[in-house]
C-alpha cells in the first residue's frame, strides 16, 4: 500500500495489486481446500456406503483443542464477523472460558515474547496434552485433553460451517481414533478403517492443495500456528487478551513454527512413532 500527498494537501492511499493478491491468495487457498476436503468425504462416505461422522457425537473434540495456521485463523475470524452478534460474543465466551481454565496438566504460566528453545521444550508437554497428542505423563495413559471449547451441549460444532482442515481431515484423510464410534462398512474392520490415501489420485489432489496453500500462507507472513481459540480471541478482542494474558496458561498463547495439520495417515504414522520413541511413553 502506498500513500501518496497531493500539492491540495490531500492523501490518497493507492493499493499495491501484487501485494494485495499475495495478501488474499491464502484465503482463497484455504477456502478451495476446505470445499475439496468436504468433497472428499462424501466420495468416502459414497464408497464404504456409510457416514463418516455421528451426529451429535463430539468424540473426537472431547480430546483436542484444535491448532491452525495464522491464514486459517484469519478465515474463519472473517467469517465471524459475518455471524450475528449474539452468535460471535457465544464463541468468544466459550474461547475466553477455554483461556482462562486451569487446569493441573498445564501449569506454566509468566512467559511471554520469543521463546527461548529451553522454554519451548519444557512447554511441549503441555503443548502436547493440550492437542491430544500427550498419552502418558499427562493424562495417565489416557486421550483426555481439554475439549475442544467449540463443542456445543449436544455435541455439535458451533463454528462447524467453517471449521479447520484438521477437522475436515479426521476420519477422512486419516484414521480416526479407536474411540469413533462410526459404523464399520462391510469392508472394514477395527484394526482396517477406510480413508483416502494420500497416494490415490484423489489424495494427491488434496496434498496439491494444502501444499499450495502453505506456500502462499507462508508468502504472505502467515503460516504461524497457535491454539484456534486464542488466535481468535486474540483478533476480535485484542485490549482484553493483553489484559488477561497473564491469567492464561503459556501453552496456550505460544506461535509455533511447524504445520500444526497432521491430515495424512502418514503424518499421523509419523507423530505416533514419534511418541512411542519418547522417554516414559506408554503407547496407547
Amino acid at each position: 500500500m502506498v500513500r501518496l500527498q497531493g500539492r491540495n494537501g490531500n492523501v490518497v492511499t493507492k493499493v499495491d495489486k501484487g501485494a494485495h493478491e499475495a495478501f488474499m491468495r491464502p484465503f482463497v487457498e484455504i477456502e478451495a481446500t476446505h470445499r475439496a476436503f468436504v468433497a472428499a468425504e462424501k466420495v468416502l462416505e459414497n464408497t464404504i456406503g456409510v457416514p463418516i461422522c455421528m451426529p451429535n457425537c463430539g468424540k473426537c473434540c472431547q480430546m483436542l483443542s484444535p491448532v491452525v495456521w495464522e491464514s486459517e485463523a484469519k478465515f474463519i475470524v472473517s467469517w465471524l464477523l459475518g455471524q450475528d452478534t449474539e452468535y460471535r460474543e457465544r464463541v468468544l465466551s466459550a474461547c475466553e472460558g477455554w483461556l482462562l481454565d486451569r487446569d493441573p496438566r498445564v501449569p506454566t504460566y509468566g512467559y511471554s515474547g520469543i521463546l527461548t528453545q529451553e522454554q519451548q521444550d519444557k512447554l511441549r508437554p503441555e503443548v502436547d496434552f493440550l492437542t491430544g497428542a500427550a498419552p502418558t505423563a499427562l493424562t495417565g495413559g489416557k486421550s483426555d485433553a481439554l475439549p475442544c471449547p467449540f463443542l456445543a451441549s449436544d455435541k455439535g460444532c458451533t463454528v462447524h460451517e467453517a471449521r479447520p482442515l484438521a477437522c475436515r481431515a479426521y476420519g477422512v484423510t486419516h484414521v480416526p481414533a479407536p474411540a469413533c464410534p462410526r459404523p464399520l462398512s462391510k469392508m472394514e474392520s477395527l484394526d482396517s478403517r477406510a480413508h483416502i490415501s494420500e497416494n490415490s489420485t484423489l489424495g494427491q489432489q488434496l496434498v496439491k492443495m494444502v501444499g499450495a496453500t502453505v506456500e502462499h500462507s507462508h508468502i504472505a507472513g502467515m503460516l504461524g500456528s497457535m491454539f484456534l481459540p486464542t488466535a481468535i480471541y486474540m483478533t476480535m478482542r485484542p485490549e482484553k487478551y493483553s489484559q488477561i494474558l497473564h491469567l492464561i496458561a503459556t501453552a496456550k498463547t505460544i506461535v509455533m513454527n511447524q504445520s500444526p495439520n497432521v491430515l495424512f495417515q502418514s503424518q499421523v504414522d509419523r507423530v505416533w512413532q514419534q511418541m512411542q520413541n519418547q522417554p516414559g511413553n506408554n503407547p496407547r
